[in-house]
């Protein structure tokens, strides 16, 4: 069912998708603008009697935030030669897509919510996920990926000649983003799914020596 309204391809309206596309799936991918479309499609951690869990991405928020900067056809820049810092934080907020409203600490109250490193997606985390889910019984011979942003121009970012900028842009997103937040507590704890193994294990062997 292609998205008529939007006129994207590849895209199936959430009225479709709400009716009649989640009894059977194992597994679902979605990007919402709010983090209560979540618990309005699939309620609590158990959604139709099977437990869920909610894996969430988790990037560089610097790196992040310069991707959600060149996310429109022209790319937005940070001010980093503002002269008070309202106005730098101000070409932050302007470069923020979906950054507010997709994740919120109440999540946690609805599912078991892990994380994973976005760098590690296609190899560790996919290692993970192919233990997990049934195999289809039809395999693409391919795969093309579709690049939703132009390649950005990170000679241009100004950001990467301040240090102190970066520490406090990093600073300013975790303190004021949920999202950004929520990844810099999960990151490296048990609840990263591409952690170390290693990690793991020194994690398990001392609960069993202690």
């Amino acid at each position: 069912v292609i998205n008529v309204q939007s006129g994207e391809r590849d895209k199936i309206l959430l009225d479709e998708m709400d009716t009649n596309c989640y009894e059977n799936c194992d597994y679902v991918s979605m990007e919402t603008n709010e983090w209560q479309d979540w618990p309005k499609r699939f309620g609590d951690e158990a959604s139709h009697n099977i437990a869920m869990e909610l894996h969430v991405p988790c990037r560089d928020p610097i790196e992040h935030l310069m991707a959600q900067c060149s996310h429109d056809e022209i790319p937005r820049k940070l001010n980093c030669d503002a002269s008070t810092d309202d106005e730098y934080f101000k070409s932050v907020e302007d470069c923020f897509v979906r950054a507010r409203g997709q994740y919120n600490t109440k999540l946690e109250d609805y599912y078991n919510v892990k994380c994973y490193d976005f760098s590690k997606q296609f190899t560790i985390y996919l290692d993970h996920m192919e233990r997990l889910l049934e195999n289809k019984p039809i395999r693409p011979d391919n795969y093309f990926e579709r690049d939703t942003n132009a390649p950005r121009d990170k000679e241009s970012e100004c950001i990467w000649e301040k240090p102190d900028l970066i520490e406090k842009t990093k600073k300013y997103l975790l303190d004021n983003v949920e999202y950004f937040n929520f990844c810099d507590r999960c990151m490296g704890t048990e609840k990263e799914i591409t952690r170390d193994p290693r990690s793991r294990l020194e994690v398990v062997m001392g609960e069993a020596l202690g």
